[in-house]
């Protein structure tokens, strides 16, 4: 799958990203 930004599942990926990066 190649994520999407702007969709739910892509939404969640980034919510995750910058929990890590904080």
């Amino acid at each position: 799958r190649r994520f999407r930004f702007g969709t739910v599942e892509g939404k969640k990926v980034i919510i995750v990203m910058t929990g890590l990066s904080t």
